[in-house]
C-alpha cells in the first residue's frame, strides 16, 4: 500500500472515530484558532470511557483473562483500576468524564 492511501485511510478512520465521539484530536493550546484548522501538529486521545476501560485494562491483561486466572489479573490492575473509578466518580479531579 503506497503512504498516500495509508495517509487517506487512516484519516477516514480517525475522522469516522471523531464523529463517533471515540477519539478528539487535541491541538497545542497556544496555536491561533485559524492555524488550528490546518495544523499538523496535535495528538489523537481516547475520550470513550469504554475504550479507554478495554486499552487500559483488559487489553493489557488479555492473557489472565483468557486463562481464567482472574485473581491474577485483579492483583494487577487493582490499585490502577481504584484510581480510574475515583477519576470516573469525580471528573474535577482527573481527565476521564463522565459525559456519555
Amino acid at each position: 500500500m503506497k503512504q498516500s492511501s495509508t495517509r487517506a485511510l487512516v484519516s477516514k478512520y480517525l475522522s469516522v472515530l471523531q464523529e463517533l465521539r471515540i477519539v478528539e484530536r487535541e491541538l497545542p493550546a497556544l496555536s491561533s484558532i485559524k492555524a488550528k484548522t490546518r495544523l499538523k501538529k496535535g495528538k489523537y486521545v481516547i475520550t470513550d470511557n469504554y475504550f479507554k476501560f478495554w486499552f487500559r485494562f483488559m487489553y493489557p491483561n488479555k492473557t489472565l483473562l483468557e486463562s481464567g486466572d482472574l485473581n491474577a489479573f485483579i492483583r494487577s490492575s487493582a490499585e490502577n483500576l481504584t484510581h480510574t473509578l475515583e477519576k470516573c466518580l469525580n471528573p474535577s479531579s482527573g481527565s476521564i468524564s463522565s459525559e456519555p
